[in-house]
């Protein structure tokens, strides 16, 4: 009967909800378990009962540094609104201690890496044997969450890429909306609108192009945050890339931006990549020349030599540690050690420049005939400043206060674009 049927319903019903409720999570507060892969997810228990687990679909990096240890990197919302505002998980630790899969660790309940639903052959249990338990997670986390073998293939791919930050041999893949990063022992994915902009800067001798690429959200590697990536190439270097994509798809994503085959100097070819599949602008140096005729002078942050840039729109130090200061955030700058005592002349002088943050940034140890071109770009770009020497002819200096050149919300420059490498 009709009321029969609606009884063995809501008996039915309550008993599915009993059976959720008595399903209890463990809130022991130990730090050890098993861990158990999964098709969706990656669950670990604590006391043989539940405790927490990780869709693979929130999962953006794993690394293996040791034999014993995996690290976890999730995805981060860097577009929320009220992201500063939250707490959120980046990353995760995990060490397994003894060989992967062996019975000892086994029946202590430590490692037990088993997916749900598969029974391993005798030859995978072979081949366990001989892998270590924090290489054999991270080899399920790579594969369950898709991070080394992304579905579908690169678009573009260039090996042997020479990274001085953070420094190794990289291999890059190219996707439609990310890129990656391949070393020896880290691997990172860089989403395309976590890109800013990016800098192609011949070095001084000649022989070398800086290729810096400045991020919105920095890397992680261990400890360490990286905001730039820094290549450099040998500017004779050649490389030919062939597009991994059908001509309709190539007109549709990237607007016939691109050639199906690529070929030139490698940070030729890198910069085509990038303005076409990247869509971002590539600045190169424009107008300014030093005393030795080069778009960037020698000096020194902290202990760190370098060179610095003056652009059109920022000043950029490179190589170690990047500095990027835009030209509309400087406050004022400041010349030291400029005057020459007749006793000890100073073959260098500091640049300090001051930003509308409160922060400051000291350039050290700038040749002396590099004076005169910094003096006139900054004039130029009519940043103030807040004291300056003036040579007379007659061989003596004295110190001027040199007002405001320009309003502050001068927005003389906001139509500017730097030209892109072609």
């Amino acid at each position: 009967s009709t009321q029969s049927t609606w009884d063995q319903m809501k008996k039915n019903k309550e008993e599915t909800k009993d059976s959720k409720a008595v399903k209890t999570y463990c809130t022991k507060g130990w730090n050890w378990g098993n861990y158990q892969v999964g098709e969706e997810e990656i669950s670990f228990q604590v006391a043989n009962a539940p405790c927490f687990a990780l869709p693979f679909a929130d999962i953006a990096n794993a690394n293996a540094p040791n034999k014993n240890e995996v690290i976890i990197e999730f995805h981060q919302d860097d577009t929320a609104k009220e992201v500063a505002k939250k707490d959120f998980v980046c990353e995760m630790r995990f060490f397994l201690p003894g060989p992967a899969g062996s019975k000892k660790e086994e029946e202590k309940g430590k490692i037990q890496p088993k997916e749900e639903g598969k029974e391993e052959d005798k030859d995978e249990e072979s081949e366990n044997e001989t892998i270590g338990p924090a290489e054999q997670l991270y080899q399920n986390i790579i594969k369950k969450a898709n991070i080394s073998s992304i579905t579908g293939e690169a678009i573009a791919a260039l090996t042997e890429l020479p990274l001085i930050t953070p420094r190794g041999k990289y291999s890059l893949d190219m996707y439609q909306t990310f890129l990656k990063f391949h070393g020896r022992t880290h691997n990172f994915k860089i989403l395309y609108r976590n890109i800013n902009v990016a800098f192609a800067l011949p070095k001084p001798d000649g022989q070398h192009i800086g290729f810096i690429i400045s991020l919105k959200t920095p890397i992680k590697q261990g400890q360490t945050y990286y905001p730039f990536l820094v290549l450099q190439f040998h500017k004779d270097t050649k490389e030919r890339v062939k597009l991994n994509i059908s001509p309709e798809s190539l007109k549709e994503y990237f607007d016939n931006k691109l050639e199906p085959e690529i070929e030139g100097n490698l940070h030729d070819v890198l910069s085509k990549l990038f303005i076409g599949m990247i869509k971002i602008k590539i600045i190169v140096p424009a107008g300014f020349k030093s005393a030795k005729e080069f778009p960037s002078v020698r000096c020194s942050v902290r202990a760190f030599d370098g060179h610095l840039y003056p652009l059109e729109k920022c000043l950029l130090f490179v190589n170690k540690p990047v500095v990027y200061i835009r030209l509309d955030e400087i406050q004022y700058i400041e010349f030291a050690r400029v005057s020459q005592s007749s006793t000890q002349p100073n073959k260098s002088f500091d640049l300090v420049v001051f930003t509308k943050k409160n922060e400051s940034h000291q350039f050290t140890g700038l040749d002396r005939n590099e004076y005169q071109p910094l003096l006139n770009y900054i004039q130029e770009k009519k940043i103030t400043i807040r004291n300056v020497e003036v040579e007379h002819a007659d061989g003596k200096t004295i110190k001027a206060q040199l007002p405001k050149l320009a309003d502050e919300n001068s927005s003389e420059d906001e139509d500017y674009k730097e030209p892109d490498i072609e």
